[in-house]
């Protein structure tokens, strides 16, 4: 394993060039995976809350939605 290079002041550099193996692509992709399944458990329930709590409208829920991700 390559040792991290240190400069004068005590911190590490990484090599930019160094390429992911697919062991940590995969490791990566799944910890992104759960996290997006979590996000988007808490986007449906918010989604049904809006429409069956408050009255909203599909369209004006969805359009919240969109707003508040530009």
């Amino acid at each position: 394993m390559e040792q991290p290079v240190v400069n004068t002041i005590g911190i590490q550099s990484v090599n930019p060039s160094k390429k992911l193996k697919l062991k940590e692509k995969i490791a990566y992709g799944i910890g992104d995976v759960g996290n997006n399944f979590l996000f988007d458990l808490g986007q449906i329930y918010l989604l049904k809350f809006y429409t069956d709590s408050l009255g909203l409208s599909s369209a004006t829920a969805g359009l919240v939605f969109l707003i508040t991700k530009i």
